[in-house]
Parts: C-alpha cells; structure tokens; sequence
C-alpha cells in the first residue's frame, strides 16, 4: 500500500508524461505536415533508374497539370544504388527543395508550381534513357506537355545541350532548356534554332574545368543561325566570387538557381514559365531581358532591363 503523500507524485508524474507525449505528438505532425510540402521521394522507374520526385502541394487534388522541370545533376553525383540518391540534393533546384523552396512562382500575376524530377545516372549521361526517362514522366505524372523543361550542372549541363539537339527529341518535347556550367556542340546548334528551343546558358569567367571559351561556342553559334533562334535565348557569365561559388570556380549554379529576384529579374524558373513549347514571344514589340553579372567586358551579355511579365 502507498500512503497519500506517495500517490500523488505518482499520478502527477503520470500525467506529466502523458501531458508530454501529447505535446510531442502534436509537434511532430506539425513538422511532418510541413515537411510534406516540401518533401522529395526517392523513386525508381520501371527500367530501374533512380530518382527524386517533388510534387507541388495542391498535385494530389483534382486534374490540373503542371510544368515540369528535369534536373541533370553533375559527375559528382553519380550513384550505383538507392542509398546515393542523397547526392544529387547537394546543389541545383533540388537543394532548394531540401531547404524548404515549394518550387511556387508567380509570372503575369499567376502563380504556378513545378513537378520536379531529378534522376540519377550510374555513369555518364544515356541520352536514350534520359528520352525514356522523360516519357516514362510524360505517361506517370499529370504534367503540362507544353512546359517541359530541362536543365543540369556541368555533366547535367552538356547533356540538357545533346538532348535539345538530338533526334530523340526531333518533334521538340522541350518548352525552354538552361544548360548550367555546361558546353554543347556547336556544329548542331541550329538545330535547336529550327525547334525554337529558348536557351539561358550559364557560366562563370574563370571556370577551368569547362573553360568558358567551350561553354560560349554552342551558345555563340545559335546566334549565327538562320532561321534565328527563339529571341528569348541568353547566355549569362558570372564574375568568380569564392563565396557565390563554394570556393569552386567550375560553380555558376549557386547563382544560376536562386529562386528569388536579387540576381535576375525574372529568375530562371519565372523565365521558364513565360515559354510554353514551340512559343515564340516576338509578336508584342518587347524585350523580355535578363540581368547579367559580368567582370569582363568582351564576353557575351544579357540586355539589362526588367520584365514587364512579373
């Protein structure tokens, strides 16, 4: 038997746990709750490439479909099984999603959120399975048909180039593409001329692993073409600063993907959203025009001036 002096501590301390238990409960679903909003699943296909899924907050409701960004990550990020899917969180969009961005964007007072799927390679870059890859998204996922976008870093980068130009993607399955750190072929350039692919390339001026002199010839040699490229193509170089670069000089991804407007107006994924597939916007007399941060003055620039569009 327990005197009154000893029950009472017990059933406060009881309660006192129990009191606790509920509270951790309620707290933990909190942070479960927002972190669906901005979690990414790992995910295989069913020809066995890995990849990470992001699905904006409102997918699971109703039948609307959404623009869709690809992601190709670089050599770095290569993975053999399940447990390196990590990897490809370390920079790019998917980074931003980690760190809490919902990939929301508002463009002609219209807000609009992505699919974002990023997938990993064993290797080096497969075009024909990055073809399948984006079919296998075409037929899995509610996406916009109209507004398929790819982009990538270095490795992910050259390839967003040989995928735009390849005959995989001959009928254009493309609405805008941003090859970051990345160099493509400029013998095959005005074949993305001809599939009025908009392109916003990236670079920084001291890159030494992808000089910058290999990231501008693709770039140069669209320009050149006839018929024209898309009028909204861009090629944007950075000044090195080790500390927008993660002390790597081969970084312009750091930049190239901010998600607000401190570096571009618009930014990259505003950008993305003013191009539907096979869309030119030359017809209404305005520049659409990028912000481009640039040391030297004999490299390609961007026109400074602000989008009318945000």
């Amino acid at each position: 038997m327990y005197t009154l002096s000893e029950v009472v501590p017990r059933i406060h301390h009881k309660f006192t746990l129990a009191a606790i238990a509920i509270y951790l409960a309620i707290a933990l679903s909190s942070v479960t709750i927002g972190f669906l909003r901005v979690h990414q699943t790992n995910r295989i296909t069913d020809f066995d490439m890995r990849y990470l899924e992001y699905l904006p907050p409102s997918y699971a409701h109703g039948n609307t479909t959404y623009p869709l960004i690809i992601y190709l990550h670089g050599h770095g990020e290569i993975g053999t099984k399940a447990a390196d899917l990590y990897k490809i969180k370390r920079w790019g969009v998917p980074y931003h999603i980690t760190n809490g961005h919902n990939m929301c964007f508002t463009v002609d007072g219209q807000e609009a959120c992505f699919i974002v799927l990023s997938p990993q390679t064993s290797k080096k870059w497969d075009i024909a399975e990055l073809d399948q890859f984006i079919e296998y998204a075409k037929k899995n996922y509610k996406v916009d048909q109209d507004r398929i976008y790819l982009t990538g870093i270095s490795m992910g980068g050259q390839n967003t180039w040989f995928y735009a130009y390849s005959d995989f993607n001959k009928s254009n399955k493309l609405a805008a593409i941003a090859p970051v750190s990345g160099a493509g072929h400029p013998e095959k350039a005005c074949i993305i001329a001809e599939r009025n692919i908009p392109v916003w390339a990236f670079h920084v001026d001291e890159d030494y692993l992808i000089p910058l002199d290999s990231g501008k010839a693709a770039f140069n040699a669209l320009m050149e073409c006839d018929p024209a490229p898309n009028p909204d193509s861009h090629f944007t170089v950075y000044e090195y600063k080790p500390t927008e670069s993660n002390g790597w000089k081969h970084n312009s991804w750091t930049r190239a993907y901010r998600t607000d407007n401190t570096l571009h107006t618009p930014n990259l994924f505003q950008w993305f959203l003013m191009h539907k597939r096979n869309e030119r916007r030359e017809g209404n007399g305005q520049t659409l025009a990028i912000q481009s941060y640039l040391k030297p003055q004999n490299l390609d620039v961007c026109l400074v001036a602000a989008s009318p569009h945000l």
